[in-house]
């Protein structure tokens, strides 16, 4: 079955071996590299709070974001490798803006690669505004918590 729990301290060596690169998805590997190199330390600092999904003690997926005082900013999402197309990446969106409203937060940003349509999908979905970077490699996906719909397209309650 699973359930999300917070990450801490405790996970830095699921962190550190958690892979989430794919084949012929080279934008997968720079989000691997944050969880693996970076996410551990930052959630020991407390300059990030992050989720995990797990079934027993396998870490399936990953979000981690920074807040700010009314946007948490996505810095990674991520489904472990062999556990794609089974729904996690939209379970995790949805996890991370639950928390958000209950935390009162107004904004939920994230910076996704042009190349990942999964994503993109996700984004699109959940009522996310799209707005491309400068060098038009990435887009800057905000879902505004207040003006959203109430369930998403596909009927899943968020």
């Amino acid at each position: 079955m699973g359930e999300f729990r917070p990450l801490g301290r405790e996970h830095r060596a699921q962190l550190e071996g958690f892979s989430c690169y794919r084949y012929r998805q080279p934008y997968t590997r720079p989000v691997e590299e944050i969880i693996r190199l970076y996410l551990p330390d930052a959630l020991e600092q407390g300059s990030h709070e992050g989720i995990g999904f797990w079934e027993e003690e396998a870490l399936l997926s990953v979000a981690a974001w920074r807040e700010d005082p009314d946007t948490w900013h996505v810095a990674c999402l991520a489904v472990a490798d062999g556990n794609s197309r089974r729904g996690l990446g939209l379970r995790t969106k949805i996890e991370v803006l639950h928390r958000a409203t209950e935390m009162g937060m107004r904004f939920v940003t994230s910076l996704v690669h042009y190349d990942n349509d999964g994503m993109i999908k996700i984004n699109t979905r959940l009522g996310a505004t799209m707005h491309p970077d400068a060098e038009r490699e990435h887009l800057f996906c905000v879902i505004d918590l207040l003006n959203r719909y109430p369930t998403d397209p596909g009927g899943l309650a968020i």
